[in-house]
């Protein structure tokens, strides 16, 4: 299986997986591959606000044979189950 496939097959799994039952799960964020299998979320340049969610970390991905390195989980707990 090539990795980007791979890759989005789990970050698909794992966000679906997420959801408490009857839940809406979380949007996913925005991610670029910057390199092969490395995958990055910029956050914005701004403080960490309610509104935000306090999503105003940079956070990566290093997606691997067995398992997937998380570089960063955020600023808040949503901000972190939109990532995984």
């Amino acid at each position: 299986m090539p990795r980007a496939t791979a890759a989005a097959a789990l970050v698909l799994f794992a966000v679906r997986g997420a959801g408490a039952a009857g839940a809406p799960e979380p949007s996913p964020l925005p991610v670029r591959e910057i390199a092969p299998g490395v995958y990055v979320h910029e956050g914005v340049q701004t403080e960490a606000t309610v509104e935000n969610l306090g999503g105003i970390a940079n956070v990566g991905f290093v997606v691997g044979g067995a398992a997937v390195a998380v570089i960063d989980t955020g600023g808040s707990a949503p901000h972190g189950e939109r990532q995984r």
